[in-house]
């Protein structure tokens, strides 16, 4: 939806591998617990909640209409790996560098297990995030709205 829009630096087909609404349609429990952060005065984290509650209907129409911002980024898989301390035993990150050079690392997102098939170097990627104000802090929360990703790696 969102990353269909975009002009691309490439001509190639792209595969819509993670809608965040989609995920949260399936998780309820985690949403309420987001949302009874950011309506508590009393705790210090959590977001701010000032455009929006959490996936309510109002959030996501000031994510459309730009009142929360937006960005995308975009760029070819330099390098596949495993983060974090659980030992998974298989990738879980990737690394991705755009046009200009500059170089990201991003979790990988699929809500179909067939789609992380295409999580491989010299693929195309595009993920467009909404940058969420957090309580208590100036720090911004870059939240994954979509992720799309390029069904043949590319050359670039």
């Amino acid at each position: 939806m969102y990353t269909e829009k975009l002009e691309t630096d490439i001509n190639i087909s792209m595969q819509i591998v993670f809608e965040f609404s989609e995920k949260l349609k399936n998780a309820p429990e985690y949403v309420s617990e987001v949302q009874k952060l950011t309506l508590n005065p009393n705790k210090a984290y959590g977001l701010k909640g000032n455009k929006g509650l959490y996936n309510s209907e109002e959030w996501w129409n000031n994510i459309n209409k730009g009142i929360i911002e937006t960005v995308y980024k975009k760029g070819v898989i330099t390098e596949i790996y495993e983060a974090g301390q659980d030992n998974l035993g298989h990738s879980n990150s990737f690394k991705f560098r755009d046009k200009n050079g500059n170089e990201f690392d991003e979790s990988m997102y699929c809500l179909r297990k067939k789609d992380f098939q295409y999580f491989q170097k010299g693929h195309y990627v595009i993920i467009y995030y909404a940058l969420l104000e957090l309580k208590g802090s100036e720090e911004i929360l870059e939240e994954v709205i979509e992720l799309a990703i390029s069904k043949l790696p590319v050359r670039y």
